[in-house]
């Protein structure tokens, strides 16, 4: 079982590093991606998770709007 724990968190900053890798690269129209911001990371790493919107607005001190938002922003920039 520490095992499936471990590869979860593994999984987890996998696909927050994997995000960001994405805005690394260029894009036709500017030159560049938008990056994704220290809030929109830490919304992602616990939506990596398999967290709810409830959980993560619960964990970080914001509201549910707040992650709905943040997420919102994250798809439009992918």
């Amino acid at each position: 079982m520490k095992g499936n724990r471990s590869k979860s968190f593994n999984a987890a900053n996998f696909a927050g590093d994997s995000a960001s890798a994405l805005l690394v690269g260029k894009s036709r129209a500017s030159g560049q991606l938008p990056k994704i911001t220290a809030a929109e990371q830490r919304v992602l790493a616990l939506v990596a998770r398999a967290r709810s919107n409830k959980e993560i607005a619960s964990d970080l001190g914001i509201s549910p709007a707040t992650v709905k938002r943040h997420m919102e922003k994250i798809l439009k920039k992918l």
